[in-house]
C-alpha cells in the first residue's frame, strides 16, 4: 500500500515555534507588546495547550502587511 501524505521537502517546513519572550525579542519589543498585538489580532498565534506560539515569518508577514495598511 502506498501513502502519499504530502510530506514537505525541509526547505518548505514551517519556522519553529516560538514562545512571547523569544517573540519579543526578535521584534525588540516588549512581551506585553507581542501579547496585545496578538490579543487585537495584529499578529497570528497558535494556541498550545494553556500558552500562545508564534511563527516568526508569520508575524513578521502580518507585520509588514499592518504597516503597509496604514501608510495608504
Amino acid at each position: 500500500m502506498k501513502c502519499d501524505f504530502n510530506m514537505k521537502t525541509p526547505d518548505e517546513q514551517p519556522s519553529p515555534l516560538v514562545d512571547s519572550t523569544e517573540m519579543a525579542a526578535i521584534l525588540q519589543c516588549s512581551t506585553r507588546t507581542v501579547q496585545n498585538l496578538r490579543r487585537r489580532g495584529v499578529i497570528p498565534a497558535i494556541k498550545v495547550m494553556s500558552s500562545n506560539r508564534f511563527q516568526p515569518e508569520e508575524v513578521i508577514k502580518a507585520l509588514t502587511v499592518e504597516a503597509e495598511v496604514k501608510q495608504e
